[in-house]
């Protein structure tokens, strides 16, 4: 039985690609998003030429995603629910010939209104590689790999934007009709070359997965408004980022494609830097970047003194933005649990209207106040992607800091103070029925191997029916969460469940507040609570090898009768 999940995450290994070689799913994701951005990308740097040849403004110009983007959003759901009938890999198939023909047609397009109108199947082609292509890091990487390869395979679109821009920049010089069939046109058919090449995958119809179901939790919510609001301001810089070199510096189309280059390189090393990050740390990293990025992207706009200022600012917020978007897939992943397909349907929706928000906003923004509007219109939104965090942060606070009778509704149980050894205070209070977000913002500060420790296993993420039962408090679950003093979040969680007057009690810590005192102080004050119910023991299911909670348990209660069940240790003790 053990065999059986590598099976599910991965492509049947019995059945063999009809080409005889079967590439990687890291490189069949790569060139899955190369071919996506590489739609993305060809308007920036002939957007002025665009404008030019039909006689509208750049801003007027920027818009040619109105039409499109709000199909492709659509687009983006659908493929999400044909996930559930259609493999990844069926679906990137279907999304590299749709972006094929649209290549086509935009080359061929004799008016400015028929070249909006063959955005529409290449953007449909945009948005169903990326959420397949999304879908499929979930379901072809195992957990403990899934930050190696969402950074693998995010490396495709910076290298689309390595390798474009200065193709693009050459044939441009002849024409602009030429981009299309230069970049996007034979990327899409190498991706469906790569595609073809893999062998069948199954559908990812899971239990209980849908977007609707995602959508419901509260941290699953927060997500995606910071996803929409994050890639409308990127995508609003690289809608504008062509004429930014080419009107306010006067490069020509092939410098400011070897320009565009450059910063998609430094958005390469982004990802790949990013790779390394620890999946615990993927939410606090997100939104740090968040804040960096919107600095970043406002400088780029608002300070132009020179070619080489400009480029090493924007060359900086690609390296941050790149950080941000990996750490904000994985924390995705994490978020999700079992609904792990609907984070590709969400990065793909937030997508198509990110790009129609940023061009809307970067248009009203450069018509009303030029480049340095942009600036502040971008920094704007990065900020507003940080908002939805910052006010559950506040509400945590808040149900942290009030007083008994608000903050325990539903248990009888008071909320107190408790001095550490350190001196730091300690607040503990208990959770609230149905208090999922706690439970969240606490499981993603613990690392793998916390994780593991705490429940006995792997645990990559907790699913939406996990969270909810971690948060149920009723008669028979008493929870407490503790917050140390100088700490916004949640620091511990300790947790009894009641069978008469007995308890099993568990009880988890985040990393960085471990050996402090304060998951002893924490299960004591739980201990206090057992005793006051009527409890008359406790029992604890612990790995055999997480000697720190043996430890834990020794320290808070007198005498532990300790026996191996399987490979864990059942721990029994009265309470005095």
């Amino acid at each position: 039985m053990a065999e059986a999940v590598p099976v599910l995450l991965s492509s049947p290994p019995a059945r063999a690609s009809r080409f005889g070689v079967r590439p990687s799913p890291s490189l069949v994701l790569f060139l899955a998003l190369f071919a996506s951005q590489s739609g993305v990308l060809v308007l920036s740097p002939i957007l002025s030429d665009v404008a030019d040849d039909f006689g509208v403004s750049i801003a007027a110009a920027g818009q040619l995603r109105i039409v499109a983007a709000p199909l492709a959003a659509v687009v983006a759901l659908l493929a999400g629910r044909a996930l559930v009938r259609f493999s990844p890999r069926a679906l990137l198939g279907v999304g590299s010939v749709l972006l094929a023909l649209g290549s086509l047609a935009s080359a061929a397009a004799p008016s400015f209104a028929l070249l909006a109108v063959a955005q529409v199947p290449m953007w449909a082609g945009i948005a169903t590689l990326l959420a397949a292509g999304i879908a499929g890091m979930a379901a072809w990487s195992a957990p403990e790999e899934r930050t190696r390869v969402v950074a693998r395979a995010l490396a495709g679109p910076p290298a689309a934007w390595i390798a474009g821009m200065p193709l693009i920049g050459v044939v441009a010089e002849v024409h602009w009709r030429l981009a299309f069939l230069a970049l996007p046109l034979p990327a899409a058919l190498i991706a469906l070359l790569a595609v073809a090449t893999r062998s069948a995958d199954t559908p990812l119809g899971g239990k209980g997965a849908s977007l609707r179901g995602f959508l419901r939790l509260p941290q699953g919510r927060r997500w995606a408004v910071g996803e929409l609001m994050a890639n409308a301001a990127w995508a609003g810089t690289l809608v504008y980022s062509g004429a930014l070199f080419t009107r306010e510096y006067g490069l020509s189309t092939a410098s400011t494609g070897l320009a565009l280059g450059i910063v998609a390189v430094a958005y390469l090393v982004g990802t790949q830097r990013a790779g390394r990050l620890a999946q615990g740390a993927a939410r606090r990293s997100m939104l740090a970047c968040s804040v960096a990025a919107a600095v970043t992207v406002g400088l780029v706009w608002g300070i132009t003194p020179g070619v080489g200022v400009t480029l090493a600012l924007f060359s900086l917020a690609a390296v941050t933005v790149a950080t941000r978007t990996v750490a904000g897939t994985v924390y995705g992943f994490t978020v999700a649990g079992e609904l792990g397909r609907e984070v590709g349907v969400v990065r793909a929706v937030s997508t198509q209207v990110g790009y129609l928000t940023g061009s809307l906003v970067g248009g009203a923004a450069l018509a009303l106040a030029g480049f340095a509007g942009l600036g502040v219109a971008f920094g704007l939104l990065f900020v507003a992607s940080t908002l939805p965090y910052l006010v559950a942060s506040v509400e945590r606070r808040r149900d942290a800091m009030s007083l008994p009778a608000s903050a325990a509704a539903g248990t009888r149980m008071p909320s107190r103070f408790v001095t550490l050894p350190n001196g730091k205070g300690l607040l503990v209070r208990p959770l609230r029925n149905g208090d999922v977000d706690t439970v969240a913002a606490l499981f993603e500060r613990l690392g793998e191997q916390s994780r593991r420790a705490r429940f006995n296993g792997p645990k990559p993420a907790l699913g939406s029916a996990e969270l909810a039962h971690l948060a149920a408090v009723d008669e028979t679950r008493h929870v407490l969460v503790a917050y140390l003093e100088g700490d916004p979040g949640p620091v511990a969680i300790a947790r009894l469940v009641r069978d008469g007057d007995s308890a099993e009690i568990a009880f988890e810590v985040a990393d960085e507040h471990q050996r402090r005192g304060i998951g002893s102080a924490l299960t004591a004050e739980l201990l206090a609570d057992a005793r006051a119910a009527g409890v008359r023991e406790v029992t604890a299911l612990v790995a055999s090898d997480n000697t720190a909670a043996v430890s834990l348990l020794r320290r808070v209660l007198d005498r532990l009768e300790i026996r191996f069940e399987g490979p864990e240790l059942s721990i029994r003790a009265a309470l005095a």
